[in-house]
C-alpha cells in the first residue's frame, strides 16, 4: 500500500504529488538541484491510529 500526503507549492497553490515506490524528488532549474517548498499533510489511512 502507498500512502500519499506529500504536496509541493506551485504558483502559490498546493499541488499533491502522487507516491511512486522508491523515488525520489528532485527539481533542477539551470543545472542546479533546487529545494522545493514542501510539505506532508496527515490523513487517517497515514496516522497509524
Amino acid at each position: 500500500m502507498h500512502i500519499g500526503g506529500l504536496q509541493i507549492l506551485h504558483h502559490n497553490q498546493w499541488v499533491d504529488v502522487p507516491p511512486v515506490p522508491g523515488a525520489i524528488f528532485q527539481m533542477r532549474s539551470n543545472d542546479k538541484l533546487k529545494s522545493v517548498e514542501h510539505r506532508v499533510v496527515a490523513n487517517e489511512q497515514g496516522s497509524g491510529v
